[in-house]
């Protein structure tokens, strides 16, 4: 993302009210990326899968490319949780126990990460 702040930074940004909107617009470019670029690895894996034949790339490419590819979408439907408040938001009391959303998605993620 190009405009990025730690969790922990409290100032408030300057973008604060359109956050949801930057972070959507970046991740639906990012989603347009990935999904071009991967049509053009299979475009490129199609011209010259006769001369990578003895090295049977195509379980090695799609186990990679499977893992990549899914962390990134498992990341777009998390946020998607989140914004449709499918993921509960807790705000944070003064001893700090109860997760906010952002947390309980950044814990969502970081452990479904774990266990690919």
């Amino acid at each position: 993302c190009m405009i990025w702040r730690p969790p922990w930074d409290q100032r408030a940004p300057w973008f604060q009210e359109s956050r949801t909107y930057v972070e959507a617009a970046t991740k639906i470019v990012k989603a347009a990326s990935c999904s071009w670029a991967m049509y053009n690895l299979v475009i490129f894996y199609h011209q010259v899968h006769e001369e990578l034949a003895p090295y049977r790339p195509f379980l090695k490419f799609l186990s990679i490319k499977g893992v990549l590819f899914f962390t990134f979408w498992q990341g777009l439907v998390i946020f998607a949780f989140a914004e449709l408040h499918v993921i509960p938001d807790n705000p944070e009391d003064s001893s700090g126990k109860v997760w906010s959303q952002e947390q309980i998605s950044a814990g969502l993620s970081h452990f479904l990460l774990c266990l690919e």
